[in-house]
């Protein structure tokens, strides 16, 4: 039997990478998201498992910055008082 080229999926070019910084250890770290992020998105996190501490941290595609805990709560409160 031949060996051609692999059965398409329909998965290609559905992820994209982008460096964020690790918050345990304040490494650069390249993560994988899906691609096609709005620009009208608002907040959106999404959990990437992170190579340099080994946990999962949650992390903006749009900005690339990680949520620290903690900091999503104290944002909520500020935007309750305005």
């Amino acid at each position: 039997m031949g060996q051609g080229a692999p059965a398409a999926t329909g998965l290609e070019g559905v992820m994209a990478t982008l460096v964020y910084r690790c918050p345990t250890t304040g490494r650069s770290v390249q993560g994988w998201f899906a691609d096609g992020v709005s620009e009208n998105a608002g907040e959106t996190y999404e959990a990437v498992m992170c190579t340099a501490c080994s946990r999962v941290h949650l992390v903006s595609p749009k900005t690339g910055k990680a949520l620290v805990a903690g900091e999503y709560f104290q944002r909520s409160q500020r935007r309750d008082k305005n």
